[in-house]
């Protein structure tokens, strides 16, 4: 990238000597170039503070989507043996992708490995199922500011 400072003062400096060497003003052509290159100069420092402004100032609303969930009530099954989540949570409590495991010595906690990396799950917790099939945990407050239930 050409450094339009330094053009400028080039050419400034070459227009003090063809004005000492000719006595008149500075040729028009050498005029219009260095005018040229401040109007580049001044929209490249305009441009630099657009994206400097917008990179700071930017806001960004959630996407409609609907996600599949369920509150984690602290098990997956009920006193009969029988799961009670939605068919997607069985299937990822049995392929290990959601397990129990301990915390401070505590037996039963549930735990997700989520694409990043491993979650614990409290009860309470909202359990999504992401829009590619991704698991993860989710405090009941940011899920009830996030979402809402969708009515079929």
């Amino acid at each position: 990238m050409i450094d339009e400072k330094k053009l400028l003062e080039k050419l400034e400096d070459m227009a003090k000597e063809s004005k000492e060497e000719s006595g008149l003003k500075e040729p028009a052509l050498l005029q219009k170039v260095m005018d040229e290159v401040r109007a580049m100069a001044v929209n490249e420092e305009i441009r630099q503070r657009i994206e400097r402004e917008d990179a700071s100032s930017m806001k960004y609303r959630k996407k409609p989507v609907v996600i599949e969930a369920f509150k984690y009530d602290g098990d997956l099954k009920g006193s009969d043996g029988q799961y009670y989540v939605p068919d997607w949570a069985i299937k990822a409590y049995e392929d290990g992708t959601m397990c129990y495991g301990e915390v401070d010595g505590q037996p039963g906690e549930l735990f997700i490995k989520t694409l990043e990396g491993v979650h614990h799950a409290r009860v309470g917790d909202y359990i999504i199922k992401g829009v590619k099939g991704e698991l993860y945990p989710c405090k009941p407050e940011i899920f009830e500011q996030t979402y809402e239930k969708v009515e079929e």
